[in-house]
């Protein structure tokens, strides 16, 4: 019983930890940014330095999750796209940071570019449709809704509550760009919950 405990708490420890970091790495180089009005480039950079969190994240929960026995094809095909995915946001975000520091768009250019910027996270959201299509384990599939609804309900609550607050004066407004990582952060609690209730 207590070697299960143990077994339990180090599967998901280490993604935790990865999570929490990947979480604080984010939104914590746009609050130092913004408290320091850091440059651009620094900032970036922080936002990228984050991103690479990414990476580990990934392959903590592959290994957490061979380790309580959920493992399907379907599952290590969707691992395989969100390492592309990473790969993917950072590319496209270097590229349109740089250019748009240096070329200065303005009009359809600007427009152009921000929504290239947003195409990984479209890309990220696809994917999760595709894997629920794809998978045929249902206790996997479970599993993926529950955490997609975690992030889903976060943002639903913090959203309003927050943007209330706003009104009110209470606390700054925040630009609708964090709505995503809320969102990321949310899956990530739900992962977590669902490697901790895994037998």
């Amino acid at each position: 019983m207590v070697e299960h405990a143990n077994e339990q708490s180090s599967r998901w420890g280490r993604t935790a930890l990865y999570i929490v970091a990947l979480v604080a790495g984010l939104c914590g180089s746009g609050v130092v940014g913004h408290v320091f009005h850091l440059a651009d480039q620094v900032q970036n950079a922080l936002i990228i330095a984050g991103l690479l969190l990414a990476f580990p994240v990934v392959r903590a929960s592959r290994r957490a999750n061979a380790q309580a026995g959920n493992v399907s094809s379907a599952l290590q095909r969707y691992y395989a796209r969100v390492i592309r995915w990473s790969f993917a946001y950072l590319g496209l975000l270097i590229a349109a940071n740089w250019y748009q520091d240096t070329m200065h768009p303005a009009g359809p250019e600007l427009w152009l570019l921000a929504l290239i910027k947003a195409l990984p996270i479209v890309y990220l959201v696809w994917q999760n449709g595709r894997y629920l299509i794809e998978e045929t384990d249902e206790y996997l599939k479970a599993q993926r809704v529950f955490a997609l609804l975690v992030g889903t309900g976060l943002v639903l609550v913090v959203t309003p509550l927050w943007g209330s607050l706003a009104d009110a004066g209470a606390v700054p407004h925040i630009g609708t760009v964090w709505i995503f990582p809320l969102w990321m952060t949310g899956v990530g609690i739900g992962v977590l919950i669902n490697l901790w209730r895994a037998p």
